[in-house]
């Protein structure tokens, strides 16, 4: 198998020249049979790419944790070792909701709503209070109708975008998870949650979003291991004391990915296409979002142009679990 690993130069200034990466693991089901990098040298602020080989033993499961070791060392006497967790196997989603479709899978709580203020895909996301400041002493929740069942599973994660603008220090947002045999829902710790304060509405030492991080989305991932023998619900709230309102807390491509041993029939999670009544005479582009346990390989677009015989177009994958296809042009008046 090829392993590739993107490798930026960080420095404003300067370019890093005869740059060798090493991989190593200490992973036994795992054995590198090329594990050596060589570049000339990267420019300043510039990418490449390095692609090591390796092979993964038969006892190795879908969803286990690999650890790699990459040192790096350069000719001017520059060396670092970093570690990387890497996920073995091809995750598939089970769970999607990009706002674009509403908030019907969703109960709003006080207010929570779809905005086009603010998205990471797409035109709209979700806010506690779109177009408006969130309220004094809010107690705002947004939770997900219909369990989740991760029966089956051998790890799993949630994942979505965020970003926020809350009263600092006094004000927050959680995430928490709840399943059939919990009385209580567990607020769950991500990557960009910080510990409460223990002033305002923030417990201390609870896993909350806090202060402004606004100008860009951020991927969140909360590990959903404690979660896999059966069933559960997401919920994000957001909390407010009596004072200084701010813009709030929006979400967008929440999703759950999953991995499993077991044999799993593909799922389609979203098409993307032109609206039913379109001016425009094409191509009209097609997305889908599809997975399964074993990795989906190639995926058909067929379509039939006034009642016609049906065409198919193997669509092109663009990244992991995302396909793309086009329609072709087309005269105005025909149906699809």
């Amino acid at each position: 198998l090829n392993f590739y690993v993107s490798i930026k130069n960080l420095g404003y200034a300067s370019n890093i020249e005869n740059l060798t990466a090493e991989l190593s693991t200490i992973d036994e089901n795992i054995t590198i049979t090329d594990g050596q990098w060589t570049t000339a040298g990267i420019n300043s602020l510039e990418t490449e790419e390095a692609q090591f080989e390796i092979s993964i033993g038969a006892e190795a499961q879908s969803g286990d944790t690999a650890i790699f070791t990459i040192h790096f060392s350069a000719a001017d006497g520059y060396e670092l070792s970093q570690d990387y967790e890497v996920i073995l196997g091809s995750p598939f989603m089970i769970f999607y909701d990009n706002a674009e479709n509403g908030t019907g899978n969703w109960d709003t709580g006080l207010g929570w709503g779809t905005s086009d203020e603010k998205s990471s895909e797409g035109e709209f996301s979700f806010s506690d209070s779109p177009y408006a400041n969130y309220a004094d002493m809010a107690e705002n929740q947004f939770t997900l109708l219909s369990g989740i069942d991760l029966s089956g599973m051998n790890n799993a994660f949630l994942k979505y975008d965020a970003r926020w603008n809350l009263e600092a220090h006094f004000d927050e947002a959680q995430v928490s998870l709840i399943t059939d045999d919990l009385f209580e829902w567990q607020i769950e710790e991500g990557i960009h949650t910080t510990g409460g304060t223990g002033i305002g509405v923030q417990e201390l030492g609870e896993p909350v979003y806090n202060g402004f991080r606004d100008l860009a989305w951020f991927q969140e991932k909360i590990s959903l291991t404690d979660y896999l023998a059966g069933g559960f619900k997401v919920r994000f709230s957001l909390n407010s004391d009596e004072a200084l309102n701010e813009e709030g807390f929006y979400v967008d491509e929440a999703q759950v990915l999953c991995y499993s041993e077991e044999l799993q029939p593909p799922i389609i999670n979203q098409v993307i296409g032109n609206s039913v009544n379109t001016s425009d005479t094409g191509p009209f582009p097609v997305s889908v979002i599809a997975g399964d346990a074993q990795g989906i390989t190639d995926v058909a677009l067929s379509f039939s142009i006034n009642g016609g015989v049906y065409i198919s177009v193997t669509m092109e994958i663009s990244e992991l679990m995302n396909f793309y296809g086009e329609l072709p042009v087309m005269s105005y008046g025909d149906e699809v």
